[in-house]
């Protein structure tokens, strides 16, 4: 043990303050590790079976003590051999030399570092709920969100046309022009945005075709080439809605039958439009600022008359929505306590192996204890709200049923119930496998060509972008530069990333034109173009700017896109493919053919005929608008109920012909996680002695400061999320209450002021003791599992 270098400090720490110092430390470690396994040949820091079980040291003991806790014990896993894992290392190692682009050279939107970020969270919440120290029960700061989103809901639904992010928007008619064409006049349907910014008090609407907003969507996806731009819904081909009859006063108008003309239409594309503004990048971007107020109009009688109309049945649409809600929730809070009963059942010791005995031992679902029954009819009402709200609640709804409607139609129940009735599925599954995966005299497999085929086309659409923005740039020496960066070595491209002195794409691309590392020597001139100044004089460079980052995430997702493809072809690729598939297909395939489990592929099409005829006429008699909220919910309820025997019979059927044992090996490891997050590790920690070994007096009254500052930045940042959602519920208040308007003026100036994440000099110094600590208890876990 190391001495103490000074008398202890007096005060210990709260077990407030231990949390947040056990939560940091954690996350700190995790994320060192993460990177540290990213890079090639660092998997033997996971031990056996990619070391030796002789391997005891490790640079990585909180992943090492993850993998073989949880990963190495994971049903499907346990049988795989020792050539799997060599062909997984072989895998990693070469998707490792093919230097795929990390968030360093991506912009900090990337879908890959939002997924390593949920990573860390997830670990760290783990490690930090089974890492027990002698402080106590953990606790945390509380910030209590219920009434605010319960507020937040009802207002949304009471409010069609909500702020987001400083717009108003909601498309509230649909009107059909008629163009004069040579030989005689066409008619095309016009969606009429009401549009409203934050900043200004005036109404303005525009008029857009449907061509408009794909126009939208190719120029969005061009100007944010990292980000993922949301789809366009597809056009509903469905010229009117029977659902939304119109009333006698303008069915005499020329353009209408009687009829809402293209309703679900204009509900998609209101979802959509709000879905992108969602986005704050795009929510400020030039394009969608012209789309939404260039060329305003102004409404003739029928138009106002029109929007009157709809408006009313989004109304109606939205009370209806709003009471079902209520209605479900009411039903789902009389069954509360029975779920609260079956809840503690779960979490108890061996709580899961005793709900699935009992499933396993009554074949009837009616014949279940009391409590069982209640949790069936509790997830009967939270699946019919489910599929309520999918369905016919939301804006997209439409365009969701349409998709199930496609996917249904064309998929082959009967072909893939007689496949699955072969005596052999496996032998089967290896049979196809063998003819998608097969590479005659070295030719690209099936699967390999399948695969390409979208990453090929995509590789073309880019190669367009490319040559357009460098057109745009009209600089062949400057974007050879940032091609060759892309290009070049991973050593090479660390080298150039450490002359950056800010973590910023900006910086980054600057470091690019200025190296001397790369080819060619840019001259003065052409560098200063970018920079805004040329011969000490201010120039407008933001255009020039947005297209080098534009051009710059173009290659970087190109030469990814050309590594995947080589990746793809090689045979390793296809080796291991295959070895996953039969791990994870071979032990459900012999327990899918010993429950007969083709037979519930023709129950699911039947589910899916009733529900879609359910959702149909419900649309046709307009019950959803029209009809109580009670009927509703007891309509949806009753469909789910209608086939909640063929599923209870499906899962009975599963778990009791399981002879493999698979999933009560899988209900144990998911005990095993609940067990550790209850127990923990075999030793508690002391925090305070540690703190009070390593650091000096002085130094445990700055980790103290550091504690409190690190607290209170998780309370702001907890608080400006409720903050947020309250502003955005005052948003939706009277605009004359300006006291109310002042208040939540100064509000969002408080919670938009940034605050940045605390310097913390003296808690990294616990971090090397810490990991040490904790480790030694890993390891031991780890030798008794071996």
């Amino acid at each position: 043990m190391i001495e103490s270098k000074d008398e202890i400090n007096p005060t210990p720490l709260s077990p407030l303050q231990v949390h947040y110092l056990k939560k940091e430390l954690i996350s700190r470690q995790i994320k060192s590790e993460i990177q540290l396994l990213s890079q090639y040949g660092a998997l033997k820091n996971l031990g056996p079976p990619f070391a030796n079980k002789d391997c005891v040291e490790t640079d990585t003991p909180f992943l090492r003590f993850i993998f073989s806790r949880f990963v190495l014990t994971f049903p499907f896993l346990q049988k795989a051999d020792s050539t799997f894992w060599s062909k997984l290392s072989e895998f990693l190692n070469e998707f490792a030399k093919k230097n795929i682009s990390t968030t360093s050279t991506r912009d900090e939107r990337t879908k890959r570092k939002k997924l390593g970020e949920k990573i860390v969270n997830e670990l760290t919440l783990l490690l930090n709920a089974g890492i027990k120290t002698t402080a106590g029960k953990d606790e945390s700061i509380k910030v209590d969100f219920t009434s605010a989103y319960e507020n937040r809901n009802r207002k949304l639904l009471n409010d069609l046309s909500c702020t987001i992010n400083g717009w108003n928007i909601n498309i509230v008619s649909v009107r059909t022009v008629l163009e004069k064409h040579r030989i005689r006049e066409h008619a095309h349907s016009e969606y009429i945005i009401q549009v409203k910014r934050q900043t200004f008090n005036e109404i303005i609407f525009v008029a857009r075709r449907y061509k408009d907003f794909k126009n939208l969507y190719s120029k969005l996806k061009s100007e944010f080439a990292s980000m993922d731009i949301p789809q366009l819904p597809t056009k509903v081909k469905e010229q009117t809605s029977s659902t939304f009859n119109k009333s006698q006063s303008v069915s005499d108008d020329p353009s209408s039958n009687g009829q809402y003309r293209h309703e679900k239409n204009r509900q998609n594309l209101r979802a959509y439009l709000r879905s992108l503004l969602s986005i704050r990048e795009i929510s400020r971007s030039r394009i969608l600022f012209v789309f939404l107020t260039d060329s305003s109009l102004t409404l003739n009688e029928y138009e106002k008359r029109d929007i009157a109309e709809r408006r009313e049945l989004d109304s109606i649409r939205d009370e209806q929505l709003r009471k079902f809600n209520e209605e479900a929730e009411n039903r789902a809070k009389e069954l509360e306590h029975h779920v609260s009963e079956f809840k503690q059942e779960v979490m108890n010791s061996d709580g899961l192996s005793k709900v699935i005995y009992t499933i396993q031992e009554t074949p009837n679902a009616f014949n279940l204890p009391i409590t069982y029954q209640k949790i069936i009819e509790w997830g009967e009402i939270g699946f019919a709200s489910t599929l309520y709200s999918l369905f016919i609640g939301s804006d997209n709804s439409s365009e969701t049923f349409a998709q199930l409607k496609r996917t249904h139609s064309i998929m082959p129940y009967k072909t893939i119930r007689a496949v699955m009735k072969i005596s052999n599925p496996v032998a089967l599954l290896r049979g196809i496998l063998d003819l998608f995966l097969a590479q005659p005299f070295g030719q690209k497999s099936l699967a390999q060509r399948i695969l390409s085929m979208s990453v090929t086309e995509d590789l073309k659409e880019l190669g367009k972008d490319i040559k357009t923005i460098e057109d745009e740039i009209n600089d062949d020496g400057v974007c050879e530069k940032l091609r060759n960066f892309v290009y070049s070595p991973s050593e090479l491209q660390t080298e150039i990333m450490r002359e950056t002195k800010e973590e910023h794409i900006n910086a980054l691309i600057f470091a690019i034109l200025h190296t001397k590392l790369l080819t060619p020597d840019l001259k003065t001139i052409q560098v200063a173009r970018f920079t805004g100044s040329i011969n000490n004089m201010k120039i407008d460079n933001t255009e020039l700017l947005d297209n080098l980052k534009k051009l710059f995430f173009f290659y970087v997702r190109q030469r990814d896109k050309k590594m995947m493809i080589e990746l793809l072809f090689q045979g390793i690729t296809g080796d291991l493919l295959k070895d996953i598939i039969t791990i994870f297909y071979e032990p459900l395939a012999k327990v899918y053919k010993a429950a007969n489990i083709s037979d519930t592929l023709s129950d699911l099409s039947e589910f899916l005929d009733d529900l879609i005829n359910v959702v149909e006429e419900a649309d046709r008699r307009g019950v959803v608008m029209y009809s109580s909220a009670e009927s509703v919910v007891q309509t949806f309820v009753s469909l789910v109920h209608r086939h909640i025997p063929k599923f209870y019979s499906f899962v009975h059927s599963v778990y009791s012909h399981d002879s493999t044992g698979l999933f009560n090996s899988f209900l144990k490891w998911i005990e095993s996680i609940f067990n550790f997050i209850r127990d923990g590790l075999t030793e508690q920690i002391d925090v305070q002695q540690l703190i009070d070994t390593v650091l000096t007096t002085e130094e445990r009254t700055l980790l103290s400061t550091e504690l409190d500052n690190l607290m209170s930045w998780h309370t702001w940042r907890k608080k400006r999320q409720l903050m947020r959602l309250k502003i955005e519920m005052d948003k939706h208040e009277d605009d004359d209450d300006s006291q109310s308007s002042v208040s939540s003026s100064n509000s969002m100036m408080d919670i938009n002021h940034k605050r940045e994440f605390p310097e913390l000099k003296v808690m990294p110094k616990l971090l090397s003791p810490f990991v040490k600590l904790i480790s030694s208890s890993m390891r031991q876990i780890n030798i008794e599992q071996c």
